[in-house]
């Protein structure tokens, strides 16, 4: 499934995907509402969208009033540093609602910090019989009409989504209609997002005639209020008055509709991805189309991160659900084996002159990450015989920072103490010199082990040891040397008791 590259204006980023806004490098903070209020806006350039619509859109779960949305626009003005009367970036269609007219500029190619970047080569499939096996299975059991539901979990970079390419290529094969969703960052703050994504991948790759034929005017319409490009391919159909307090209900009733009229004509693969980030009204119509489907040639592809999907309460209740469905399978992606990270690590360094001890080293520090793999080996100069020092990829630093801001302020820093100690260290000397209390520490020990940051060895229950090598230079990384002094003299007091 294809990540959207970030869009790129005057000095600004914005990764929807993410949910990240940055200027010059540095991560801005916006409250969620109006982020995805700027969100919807900068998909859209060039395009009038209405008051109407977007509260529709974004705050469609409850009655609100109108002043709302003119505080969100105050705060994304006020944060790009725009202005209401001489508009760069957000403008006022008086009467109406808000253009996007910021002129775009070129997102940053994102690169390690290392001058010289490998070039990729194509790489071999790696391991993953088992689980391609199942996936296989699945997709014959859709195509021979039966509903079929894979949850597909594991850590961020485990390869999730490379997993189904070979499954999206035998569905192609056997002309399956394959629609695709990412819940990215901006899920948790927009109703529907991803199946507004879903429905925009539709319409670009169906014929004109296949849409009017499936959606029907009245479908349209529905459709109409949180994808107003469906409207360019229905003549005549106009903007109708639009009720936020119904508009959410009627878009699940018409994309229910719309992926049922699909499943009765042809065998439908869909993919589902970042389930995590996903809203309560995104998973309610993951919900209502699992149950309407029932019966039809679908395959539903649900990928999430297995730490992250714990903690949404709607997805883990959903998950709870599906395993009483006797076609839902639960995939939960490990990490490669040693045998198979040398195999990958070698293919990605092709006839680069490499010594043995450059696999080794990024074997041990990738701990079977497959993403982690490609990215250090992408980071190494086109020649290499020594691994012992290199830095952490970016794209790897900042996959790694969201795991921590998954976690808890007190794990982080329990986490920071463990990654200045320089190897295992004992929790509850940790404990101490992060000021934190024997329960609070054991709290930290546990979500730490649960969101697979530290190892847990249970025949040393007290000991701290790092996933890798990688988080270990990610922790460090953001400490002055002010806080590397104070951590370190409170670890040696600690340990000197």
């Amino acid at each position: 499934m294809s990540t959207r590259p970030p869009i790129g204006f005057d000095r600004f980023q914005l990764d929807i995907d993410r949910g990240l806004l940055m200027r010059s490098g540095r991560s801005l903070k916006l409250p969620r509402k109006a982020f995805a209020v700027l969100c919807h806006l900068a998909e859209r350039p060039g395009e009038t969208v209405t008051r109407d619509e977007l509260l529709a859109t974004i705050w469609q779960e409850r009655i609100v009033r109108d002043d709302v949305l003119t505080k969100s626009v105050y705060e994304i003005r006020t944060l790009l540093g725009d202005s209401r009367s001489t508009p760069r970036f957000l403008q006022t269609v008086h009467g109406r609602g808000f253009r996007w007219i910021a002129t775009p500029s070129p997102p940053p190619a994102i690169l390690p910090r290392s001058t010289t970047v490998r070039a990729s080569p194509p790489l071999p499939f790696v391991g993953r019989r088992a689980e391609l096996k199942r996936l296989h299975a699945a997709l014959a059991a859709a195509e021979s009409g039966e509903l079929r539901i894979v949850s597909l979990r594991g850590a961020a970079g485990m390869g999730k989504t490379r997993l189904l390419e070979p499954i999206f290529a035998l569905a192609r094969s056997r002309h399956a209609k394959i629609l695709t969703a990412g819940a990215g960052g901006a899920s948790l703050h927009c109703p529907y997002w991803p199946w507004s994504q879903l429905l925009r991948d539709y319409l670009r790759n169906s014929s004109s005639a296949e849409i009017e034929q499936t959606l029907g005017r009245r479908c349209a319409a529905q459709l109409a209020v949180f994808v107003p490009s469906v409207r360019d391919h229905f003549a005549g159909l106009t903007e109708g008055a639009i009720n936020p307090a119904t508009a959410g209900a009627r878009f699940l009733k018409a994309m229910v509709a719309l992926l049922g009229k699909i499943a009765h004509r042809q065998l439908l693969v869909l993919g589902f991805d970042d389930a995590h980030h996903a809203s309560d009204s995104s998973l309610a119509l993951l919900r209502a189309v699992a149950e309407a489907l029932r019966g039809a040639p679908v395959l539903l592809l649900c990928l999430s991160r297995s730490f992250e999907s714990q903690r949404n309460l709607a997805l883990r209740t959903l998950f709870d659900q599906w395993r009483d469905h006797p076609g839902c399978d639960e995939i939960l992606l490990q990490p490669l084996s040693d045998r198979e990270s040398r195999k990958l690590i070698a293919s990605a360094l092709q006839a680069a002159p490499t010594s043995a001890s450059v696999i080794d080293r990024i074997a041990r520090d990738t701990r079977g990450n497959p993403y982690f793999m490609l990215e250090v080996v992408r980071s190494l100069p086109p020649a290499v015989d020594d691994a012992s020092t290199y830095s952490v990829p970016i794209a790897i630093e900042a996959l790694l920072s969201e795991q921590l801001a998954a976690v808890g302020a007190a794990t982080r820093e329990l986490l920071r103490v463990a990654a200045l100690s320089g190897g295992p260290c004992n929790c509850r000397v940790a404990a101490h010199a992060a000021e934190l209390s024997l329960s609070a520490a054991e709290a930290a020990r546990q979500e730490a082990i649960a969101a697979g940051l530290i190892v847990d060895a249970e025949d040393q229950p007290l000991q701290l040891r790092l996933r890798d090598e990688l988080l270990r230079a990610t922790l460090l990384r953001p400490m002055s040397p002010l806080e590397r002094d104070h951590l370190q003299s409170r670890l040696k007091a600690v340990a000197g008791d």
